[in-house]
């Protein structure tokens, strides 16, 4: 699959109620969520990363779980992807990044949300630009 990767910069952060649903067996119908990914310092910003390292370490949160505002490389499918497909998403936003000379973050966020009354799946990868 591939899919569109663009440039968003988040103006607010977004909130969400913590949740125990495994991020790769959610359902539609059950509502917006977003779970946070951290890579092994050995992979997040390599060209060809070992995709064993991915989807990476969930981040639990016990209060509010948050996708902080920020400059973001962003992709989405029209699909609830299965966790193969959410994978192959991830590393394509982060080869993307590195494409373009950007440091991307060790953490990501996939998301589930309706659109135009369907589930679709987004990741956001956070970047900084270089150094000049």
């Amino acid at each position: 699959m591939k899919s569109e990767i663009i440039r968003l910069e988040l103006m607010n952060s977004l909130y969400y109620d913590p949740t125990n649903v495994n991020p790769f067996d959610y359902q539609p119908g059950n509502g917006e969520m977003c779970f946070c990914f951290c890579l092994d310092e050995s992979v997040y910003a390599e060209f060809e990363p070992d995709i064993s390292f991915f989807p990476g370490i969930m981040v639990k949160n016990d209060e509010k779980s948050m996708l902080p505002m920020g400059k973001y490389l962003f992709s989405q499918a029209p699909a609830v992807l299965n966790r193969e497909e959410i994978i192959n998403l991830a590393v394509e936003v982060q080869k993307e990044a590195l494409w373009q000379r950007l440091k991307p973050d060790k953490r990501y966020f996939l998301r589930y949300v309706s659109e135009d009354n369907r589930t679709v799946t987004q990741i956001f990868r956070a970047y900084t630009e270089p150094e000049l």
